[in-house]
C-alpha cells in the first residue's frame, strides 16, 4: 500500500494566520501536532502494510525537518516547482515501484471520526480495481468552494451508510451558489474531499489517452528518478527540474476526475472539514464543542502560551475563555456559560490571538486574527474577502516604488510570505525591531540538542546577549561555554555558531548592525541540516 500526502499548498485563505512560507499544513491549531503530523498519525492507524510519501515544496524544507526527525520512515519528496495537485501526484508516482493501491490525501484537513475514516479507506482500496475511488462527504450547505460528485442513487429512500459505495455519474468542480444549492436539494451529490484511491497503472493509462504529450514527459521523469533512494528527503537533479519546468499548473480534479467515467465514490461519515476558511473553523468548533479561541504561538510546540478574551455585554463582564496546553476550556468558577458568549443571541466570535487580554465590547459575530505584525478583524461569513487585500498588497508592493508617487500606498509583500516569528530546523527567531538606520533586533531560540550552522556574514556585525539557558559558542577556532548574562561581539567575516547539547532551549538577543541585514547574508561552512550551497 502507498499513501501520498499532498503538502505543497500556500493556504492564503487563512491569511494572516498563515503565510506563503508558513502555510496551514504546518500549523498546530487543535493540539501539539501540526496538520501533516496529524495526517501521518491517522494513516498509521490504517491496519495495512504501507509506505508513506509526503510531497511538498523545498521552500518549506526547514519546516519539514522536525517531521523527518519524528517520522524517519516517511519519505519527503520535494517538488521541483509548485504545479498543483495533478503534477504533485504524478511526480510522486514516479518513485513508486509497485502497482499496489495508492491513497492520495490532503495534508491539512480535519477528520473527527478516525474509525469511520479508516473503514472507508479500506472499502475504497477493496473496490479500486480499474477505478478511481473518491471519498465523498454528505453536504450540509451550498458550498461553492468544493468539488461535487453526482452519484447514481438506487432508490429515493436510500439512506446513507458509512462506507457505502456508489457509481459516479459526473464530477463538477466548484459550482456557483445557484448550482451548489440545487446540488444540495437534490440529494444526489456529495462533496469531493480531495482524497483519491487508484492504481498507478490505471492513472498512467488514462494520462496516456488524455494527454499523450504529458505522458511522454512523465515517462522520462519515471526513468530519471531514483526509486531505490532510501533517504528521508529526495531532492531533484537538473534534468528533472528542466522537464518539470515545461508543465503548466493543473489540478487532479480537472485533469482526471472531470474527464473519465470509471469513478466510484465511498460515502464517508467522518466529521470532515477542509478548514479552508475561518468560518469553517468556527463551524467545526461549534459542532465539536471545541472552544473557538486559540493562541497564535504555534511556532514552538514546547511552549504554548495563553490568552484571555472577555465579553462586555449589558454592562456585565464575562470571561469568554482561554485555552491551556491541552486546548481545554478553563472556565470561570463563577460562570459556567463561557463556551458561547451569549447562547440566546447565538453570538459567535473566533479569536486567534497573541499572549494578551482581549476585551470584546458588545460586538457579535466577528473573527479576530491578531498576529505580531498584522491585526485582522472581519465580520463572520465575509472573511474570504481577504483575497482582495492580498491582491492589493501584491499590486502595491515595494517593486512599484518608481511608479507610485505616494509611498504610503506601498506595502511590503514580505507580509504575505513570513510571520514575525520564523521556524528553522534548529529553533525559531522573532524579529523584534527593524530600523531603516542600519540595525535589527531579534530574539533567537535554539532548541535542545540542536545547533545553528558554522557560518559567517559579509555585510553585518552582530552582538549576542544570552538571556536563558546555556550552550557552547564557537568564535573562529575557539569554543567556550556560554550562559545567561554572557554577551559576545561577532565581527563580519568571523566564523561563529552555537551548539546546544542540553535539553532546555537557549535564548539570546541578537543586534545586527550593517548596511544590509537580510537573511541571504549567511555563508554556511558546516551544517547538520544539509543546507550548504551545492
Amino acid at each position: 500500500m502507498n499513501f501520498i500526502i499532498m503538502a505543497g499548498g500556500k493556504s492564503l485563505r487563512l491569511f494572516p494566520l498563515t503565510r506563503e512560507n508558513y502555510p496551514k499544513q504546518f500549523i498546530n491549531i487543535f493540539g501539539c501536532k501540526n496538520f501533516i503530523e496529524a495526517t501521518i498519525e491517522r494513516i498509521k492507524k490504517v491496519d495495512l502494510e504501507k509506505t508513506i510519501y509526503v510531497v511538498g515544496s523545498e521552500n518549506h524544507r526547514d519546516l519539514f525537518y522536525h517531521i523527518i526527525k519524528n517520522y524517519p520512515d516517511v519519505k519527503i519528496i520535494y517538488e521541483p516547482e509548485g504545479k498543483n495537485t495533478f503534477y504533485a501526484i504524478c511526480y510522486t508516482l514516479s518513485y513508486i515501484k509497485n502497482d499496489e493501491p495508492v491513497v492520495c490525501l490532503p495534508s491539512d484537513h480535519f477528520i473527527g471520526d478516525e474509525e469511520n475514516f479508516n473503514y472507508c479507506i479500506k472499502k475504497g482500496i477493496q473496490s479500486v480495481n480499474n477505478n478511481l475511488i473518491l471519498i465523498g462527504i454528505k453536504p450540509d450547505r451550498p458550498e461553492t468552494g468544493y468539488g461535487y460528485i453526482e452519484f447514481v442513487k438506487e432508490n429515493l429512500n436510500n439512506i446513507f451508510q458509512n462506507g457505502d459505495i456508489y457509481n459516479c455519474k459526473a464530477f463538477y468542480e466548484k459550482p456557483d451558489y445557484k448550482d451548489a444549492l440545487r446540488y444540495l436539494e437534490s440529494g444526489n451529490f456529495l462533496w469531493n474531499s480531495g482524497i483519491f484511491i487508484f492504481q498507478k497503472s490505471f492513472i498512467y493509462n488514462k494520462i496516456n489517452n488524455l494527454y499523450p504529450n504529458i505522458y511522454k514527459e512523465l515517462i522520462k521523469l519515471n526513468e530519471l528518478v531514483d526509486k531505490n533512494n532510501n533517504n528521508n528527503q529526495i531532492f531533484n537533479e537538473e534534468k528533472i527540474k528542466n522537464i518539470y519546468s515545461t508543465f503548466s499548473p493543473l489540478s487532479f480534479d480537472k485533469a482526471i476526475c472531470e474527464k473519465i467515467s470509471e469513478i466510484k465514490t465511498v460515502y464517508c461519515d467522518c466529521n470532515w472539514s477542509d478548514l479552508g476558511t475561518f468560518e469553517s473553523i468556527l463551524e467545526l468548533c461549534k459542532n465539536k464543542s471545541i472552544v473557538p479561541f486559540f493562541s497564535s504561538n504555534f511556532f514552538n510546540n514546547n511552549e504554548i502560551k495563553r490568552s484571555k478574551a472577555y465579553l462586555i455585554k449589558d454592562k456585565e463582564v464575562t470571561l469568554y475563555g482561554y485555552c491551556n496546553e491541552k486546548l481545554e476550556l478553563n472556565r470561570n468558577k463563577k460562570e459556567d456559560e463561557n463556551i458561547l458568549i451569549n447562547k440566546k443571541d447565538k453570538d459567535e466570535i473566533l479569536i486567534f490571538g497573541d499572549e494578551k487580554i482581549y476585551i470584546i465590547n458588545e460586538i457579535q459575530n466577528i473573527i479576530i486574527v491578531d498576529m505580531k505584525d498584522i491585526l485582522y478583524i472581519s465580520k463572520k461569513d465575509t472573511s474570504s474577502n481577504i483575497k482582495e487585500f492580498i491582491n492589493f498588497i501584491n499590486k502595491k508592493n515595494y517593486s512599484d516604488k518608481n511608479n507610485i508617487q505616494n509611498e504610503n500606498m506601498l506595502i511590503n509583500t514580505d507580509y504575505l510570505k513570513y510571520h514575525k516569528t520564523i521556524k528553522r530546523p534548529w529553533g525559531i527567531f522573532t524579529e523584534i525591531f527593524n530600523s531603516d538606520d542600519g540595525y535589527k533586533i531579534k530574539r533567537i531560540e535554539v532548541f535542545g540538542s540542536e545547533s545553528i550552522s558554522l557560518q559567517f556574514h559579509n555585510k553585518r556585525d552582530e552582538h549576542w546577549i544570552i538571556v536563558k539557558g546555556s550552550a557552547i559558542i564557537q568564535l573562529g577556532d575557539k569554543k567556550m561555554n556560554c550562559k545567561k548574562g554572557d554577551h559576545f561581539f561577532i565581527q563580519k567575516g568571523q566564523l561563529h555558531r552555537i551548539i546546544n547539547e542540553n535539553e532546555e532551549s537557549l535564548v539570546f538577543i541578537e543586534v545586527q548592525i550593517g548596511d544590509y541585514l537580510e537573511e541571504d547574508d549567511i555563508v554556511r561552512i558546516e551544517d547538520k541540516y544539509d543546507r550548504l550551497i551545492k
